[in-house]
């Protein structure tokens, strides 16, 4: 079970003006304490994830940009099971370029407790340990895949680094989200050397077992006051009394050079769609009953695909 280092706590932790330490200790102490009690109760799980980008920026800025790497949609169709530290998680992805050039790529992935068994369009390959290059996720992680690895809130909130950034936490306030009561946090980024600290806003949702329900992020290289992305959970499920589950999630991206001039133009809009909840996962471990050799370990073509 995770447990909370307090003296790494207290190492990253950021006083806001005029909250003594062991106030602002003591707050982010308890909201971390909560949220990982919490997050127990989603260790094994299973569910079904439907995510459709749209492009939404202006066609006069499209002409300005003259970039046709972009995507006019793309959608993301995944399942995912989580058991006792094993997991599969398989996906379809679907794009349309800005071209109009349409593309697809199946991936599957699973880590069995030892090794990784990745299939990408039909070609697998066993990796030693765990690969996260998909990122994990579960509910308290659903809005910050951009800095979590592995599937746990409390963990990130008592590490100083992810994904190669430097974080510190502050305790800001209480506010009411879509009439919840929420605790507010801020998160703060950055790499060695940048003067400026990229963060994001967090409110967690005592009501919602300690889910994240909404996310900000600003990169202070565009601006202060135009978060480049909004994170919000729009529905819920409610699997059991007292126990909830994200159902829509809905994503906005701000063009950053708009941004720049102080200027709110939405380039990219995504939804979310979580059905199909279960606790009680059924992991297979078939991929993992023959165990490739050292010399082995490789491409090699996937029959059951």
């Amino acid at each position: 079970m995770f447990r909370l280092d307090y003296k790494v706590l207290a190492m990253v932790l950021v006083l806001l003006p005029g909250t003594s330490s062991l106030a602002a200790d003591q707050r982010l102490s308890t909201l971390i304490h909560n949220v990982s009690d919490q997050e127990q109760r989603y260790q094994n799980l299973e569910f079904y994830r439907q995510w459709k980008l749209q492009l939404k920026l202006p066609g006069s800025l499209l002409k300005q940009r003259d970039d046709t790497n972009l995507f006019r949609e793309l959608q993301r169709d995944s399942r995912h099971v989580y058991q006792d530290g094993c997991f599969t998680i398989q996906e379809q992805i679907s794009a349309v370029s800005l071209t109009g050039v349409k593309s697809s790529h199946k991936i599957r992935i699973s880590y069995g407790g030892q090794q990784t068994r990745l299939v990408e369009d039909g070609v697998v390959r066993f990796e030693p340990g765990k690969d996260l290059n998909w990122p994990l996720r579960k509910p308290h992680v659903f809005l910050l895949d951009r800095l979590v690895e592995e599937p746990t809130l409390s963990r990130l909130l008592t590490s100083p680094t992810a994904r190669g950034y430097f974080l510190s936490i502050a305790y800001e306030t209480e506010e009411i989200i879509n009439g919840l009561n929420c605790h507010r946090i801020r998160l703060e980024t950055w790499v060695k050397g940048q003067q400026q600290h990229d963060f994001i806003r967090i409110w967690l949702a005592p009501e919602r077992n300690w889910i994240p329900i909404r996310t900000e992020g600003y990169a202070l290289g565009y601006s202060d006051s135009i978060p480049l992305q909004i994170s919000e959970i729009t529905a819920w499920h409610q699997p059991a009394p007292g126990l909830w589950f994200p159902h829509k999630i809905r994503d906005i991206t701000h063009d950053e050079q708009s941004a720049a001039q102080g200027k709110t133009v939405i380039s990219y809009e995504s939804e979310t769609s979580l059905t199909n909840i279960s606790f009680s996962p059924k992991f297979d471990r078939k991929y993992f009953q023959e165990v490739p050799l050292p010399m082995e370990i490789g491409l090699q073509r996937d029959p059951t695909e």
